[in-house]
């Protein structure tokens, strides 16, 4: 007779809902305890984040890291092939690489606007803060997106793509891609252009693990590409060093 374990090796479309479910309901509890419990919204950098729910959310993105890697082997087996999240010097070079790849692929479009003058600087953080919070701050956010970028890739391109090793090419980069850019709907309103966006940016963050099978690479891409993403908002507590609108 079949244990669970077994049949679910057997049934990995299964498996791999079941684990993304995992995902899911952990991120919607952590926001929703977050705003009961203190009454910001901490997604996106709408809030600060505070020093206990921003040690819980790194012991959660540990649990996550963890757990995925544990189900893979249970999966897969003891023989199965590495996700590539085994830290050395040269995979944290390509890390750095990658960090510089993601932010100046996802910060050119802006730097093009404001040297052609269609999109101008409206606001900058010192404005805000003096210059020990801003270095609090920039410091702070970069570990967050850090700690958020590792677990997004174990969880949502590394796990599936190792999963589905068998499969065909665009098949391991659509999935996964897919699945990654839906739970980023968590708490925020659907949009078919960021759909669009995220689903690129999990397809070729997908492209360069398939290509690497380093976890650290594709994670400096990701930071990169966050980086980016929160440096030209109003999001100050996120990481925003400036604010560009699209106006001449």
């Amino acid at each position: 007779m079949q244990t669970f374990w077994e049949w679910l090796r057997g049934h990995r479309w299964v498996a791999f809902l079941l684990h993304q479910a995992f995902l899911f309901i952990l991120a919607v509890g952590f926001l929703s305890a977050v705003r009961t419990a203190t009454g910001r919204a901490i997604h996106l950098g709408r809030d600060p984040i505070g020093l206990v729910d921003g040690i819980a959310l790194v012991l959660l993105s540990a649990v996550v890291v963890c757990a995925t890697y544990f189900y893979y082997r249970i999966l897969k087996g003891r023989d199965a092939a590495p996700l590539g999240l085994k830290p050395s010097f040269r995979r944290m070079l390509e890390l750095l690489g990658g960090l510089g790849i993601g932010f100046g692929f996802f910060i050119a479009p802006w730097l093009v606007a404001i040297s052609q003058e269609r999109a101008t600087i409206s606001g900058r953080i010192e404005d805000h803060f003096d210059t020990f919070s801003i270095s609090t701050i920039l410091a702070t956010a970069f570990f967050l997106l850090l700690v958020q970028a590792i677990t997004e890739e174990t969880a949502n391109r590394a796990f599936p793509i190792r999963l589905w090793e068998d499969r065909t090419l665009i098949f391991r980069l659509l999935v996964p891609a897919l699945f990654f850019a839906i739970i980023h709907f968590v708490n925020e309103p659907f949009e078919w252009e960021r759909l669009a966006i995220l689903m690129l940016a999990g397809i070729l963050q997908g492209l360069a693990y398939v290509l690497t099978v380093n976890i650290w690479f594709t994670t400096g891409i990701h930071i990169g590409a966050n980086v980016a993403s929160f440096s030209i908002t109003v999001s100050w507590y996120a990481g925003a060093v400036e604010s560009i609108t699209r106006e001449p």
